[in-house]
């Protein structure tokens, strides 16, 4: 018979092995082969799949709420089949908690993660990103015993759950596949079981045994209606499913998605036949949705099979123990997570693989933007980012800047380092995002240790973020671990050159210069390319009566030139995150000084002008200087308001032309307008700035 198989059957019977050759179990047999495709679940952990599973638990939830199948009261588990390292119940439980505000009942979620072991569980409960979620009794790490009927032990809870009271939620990313099968063959209504041998190379070699007397009721399905075909039968998968839905009371949505065949034709055409030869890179062997749906749908669950132009299988089922299954809330789970299919997942990574040639990077932020922003999209863009670029407006700027931290967001760091969060930084520092860029960095450092590139990144975050002492200390701690280190070596000579040059400014006081993220530093040529990108705006220089900077040589020189200037202190207005935001100076004579300020076009209305204000006349104090004078345009209404929240008041004269379109505010403690109106003339004449003015 077995001889039969092999001529009807060319594809799956091959010829007998070369020597001595032991069948035995197919589904024992298969589990010593290495398996080298093995679904990737923390690849199918896509944020749109999580966001769209949030929405769909949430809608299971609320039909059980409405039908009183749900008690509030109670815990609503999610017991994760497959969770890996807990990326997707990370993503998962923010997208729920994200949902919950604002909803009448707070309902009691629990993810259960199924763990090999108590010790892995534990781990993976301590994980930075997970650890808040078991603190508050959103996760538990769980292991199933399938004895008896089955039960599942929560760790953190130290309980043995041998039934629920409410409905369960039962996830498998990447899980069916990783199960055993057994494999069948039907050959013109005979039954027949199937057997294997490994041969030399790893070639296969099956053996069929005639069966069928007490087969069932599956096997029996399939003798009747496929001529001649073979079959994987998930009979594990069918034992574990069994076990939940006791645990459950027969009330379950089951989420499952790995590659298979979910229809008879895919059967009949051959897609279940086992391979003739094996090696490390062999794909596990397809999942036999088809059979899970039939033995689902034979005991009252609704059953859908969504699948993906790869072949990946996102398998639905609903069973309600009481028959009243609610079919409309059904289709709408289905149709949520079909559109969040983690086979588009797979077709955007597969894009943004190849740069998405010709598309630019308002290609790239669409198709991140379409992948809900996944973190595994924006790591192979970060590629294509690098090599090529792009000029980018202001609008698309920001657009990149708010794209890279939803992508961050949604990113959690797993075992074996891949090295996003280095792509994500330096892609964050090309925008100019430098506290995001630390963000990255301190996080790559907290979970996987010191390394002397991400401590030089950050070294280089700190010196663009006025941070520059604590940079020099950083850089030093690089060239420790790696003395060769060149970028190292020219960032250390900048900086410790940097600081020289900050020690012979005698007006400078570094006790006085900080506010919060906002810091002053001396404006010196490092500054130069920052301030002419934040000078852009044609207003700045109208509304400040300073000089158009058209590049950077421009921006140079008149930076140079304002060095020179006796009694000209100028400052970069520092921001921990943003890096330069504007520039301060004062110019003063004596006890006296005249300050302007501008904050750069992509940082103004956010307070920074003010603060920035406050921090120059705490420096000029420093340095003796007790009264302070400026001018705003009339016609600027915010710089007027900021400077009367300063505290300045207005002097009592009006200017002639050119100033006359000016206003002159005073700082300082209050005299006689006569002596103050001296005393500023004296000063403009005394800077290379004479005003002349008539008395208001």
């Amino acid at each position: 018979m077995a001889a039969q198989w092999a001529e009807r059957i060319e594809e799956t019977a091959v010829a007998p092995l070369a020597g001595e050759h032991h069948y035995g179990n197919f589904a024992e047999q298969m589990q010593h082969l290495p398996t080298g495709q093995t679904p990737d679940s923390s690849l199918m952990a896509t944020p749109l799949l999580a966001q769209a599973c949030a929405d769909a638990l949430l809608m299971y939830w609320q039909s059980g709420l409405d039908s009183g199948r749900v008690d509030p009261a109670q815990p609503l588990y999610i017991v994760d089949l497959a969770p890996a390292q807990g990326r997707f119940a990370w993503l998962l439980l923010k997208a729920l908690q994200d949902r919950r505000r604002g909803r009448q009942r707070d309902l009691r979620i629990c993810l259960l993660a199924c763990c090999g072991s108590s010790d892995a569980g534990a781990a993976l409960l301590a994980h930075s990103h997970l650890r808040h979620f078991a603190e508050q009794g959103w996760l538990d790490a769980a292991t199933l015993d399938m004895r008896h009927g089955g039960s599942l032990s929560l760790l953190q809870h130290d309980t043995r759950l041998l039934h629920a009271d409410n409905p369960l939620v039962l996830l498998g990313l990447g899980f069916f596949q990783t199960l055993p099968s057994g494999l069948f063959g039907v050959q013109y209504g005979k039954l027949f079981e199937g057997q294997l041998a490994v041969g030399a190379g790893q070639a296969l070699s099956y053996q069929w045994t005639p069966t069928g007397e007490n087969a069932t009721p599956l096997l029996d399905y399939y003798r009747h209606r496929l001529h001649s075909a073979a079959i994987l039968l998930p009979g594990l998968a069918l034992d574990l499913l069994h076990c939940l839905q006791h645990i459950a009371g027969g009330d379950y949505l089951l989420l499952a998605c790995d590659p298979g065949v979910c229809d008879e034709q895919a059967i009949k055409l051959g897609t279940l036949m086992p391979p003739a030869h094996w090696n490390e890179a062999s794909a596990a062997l397809p999942v036999n949705f088809h059979a899970l749906s039939l033995s689902q749908s034979g005991q009252g669950a609704s059953v859908r099979n969504l699948l993906a132009g790869d072949g990946m299988v996102l398998h639905l089922a609903w069973r309600d123990a009481a028959g009243s299954v609610d079919e409309h809330g059904f289709g709408r789970v289905c149709a949520g997570l079909e559109a969040a299919h983690p086979g588009h997942g797979a077709a955007m990574r597969q894009l943004a693989a190849t740069g998405v040639k010709g598309a630019g990077s308002a290609g790239w932020l669409a198709l991140l933007r379409q992948s809900g922003h996944d973190p595994a999209v924006l790591k192979l863009l970060c590629g294509a980012f690098s090599e090529a670029p792009p000029a980018l407006d202001d609008g698309a700027r920001r657009a990149w800047q708010n794209a890279l931290a939803a992508s961050w967001n949604n990113f959690m760091p797993l075992q074996a380092c891949d090295d996003f969060h280095v792509d994500c930084a330096q892609l964050a520092m090309q925008l100019g995002y430098w506290g995001l860029a630390q963000d990255c960095l301190h996080a790559g450092l907290e979970r996987y240790g010191e390394d002397a590139h991400d401590l030089y990144l950050l070294a280089w975050c700190e010196a663009a973020t006025g941070a520059s002492a604590e940079a020099l200390v950083r850089v030093q701690a690089v060239l420790a671990l790696d003395p060769s280190h060149e970028g190292a070596q020219t960032l250390q000579a900048r900086l410790a050159d940097k600081l020289e040059r900050w020690r012979d400014c005698s007006w400078y006081h570094a006790p006085h210069a900080a506010d919060a993220e906002l810091c002053l530093e001396p404006l010196g040529p490092e500054h130069a390319p920052e301030m002419l990108y934040q000078y852009r705006d044609d207003q700045i220089g109208i509304m400040t009566r300073l000089p158009e900077l058209r590049d950077l040589v421009e921006t140079q020189a008149w930076m140079a030139e304002q060095a020179q200037e006796p009694g000209r202190t100028s400052y970069a207005v520092m921001h921990a995150c943003w890096g330069l935001v504007g520039v301060v100076s004062s110019h003063c004579d004596g006890a006296a000084g005249y300050f302007y300020y501008w904050i750069g076009c992509d940082f103004q209305q956010r307070g920074y002008g003010q603060r920035a204000a406050r921090l120059l006349f705490r420096q000029a104090a420093a340095h003796g200087v007790t009264e302070i004078y400026t001018s705003v345009h009339q016609v600027n209404r915010h710089s007027r308001h900021v400077l009367r929240k300063l505290g300045g008041r207005q002097l009592p004269l009006r200017a002639e032309a050119p100033d006359d379109e000016q206003d002159f505010y005073y700082f300082g403690k209050k005299t006689d307008s006569g002596q103050l109106l001296a005393r500023f003339l004296q000063l403009c004449t005394a800077i290379g700035s004479p005003v002349e003015v008539g008395e208001a």
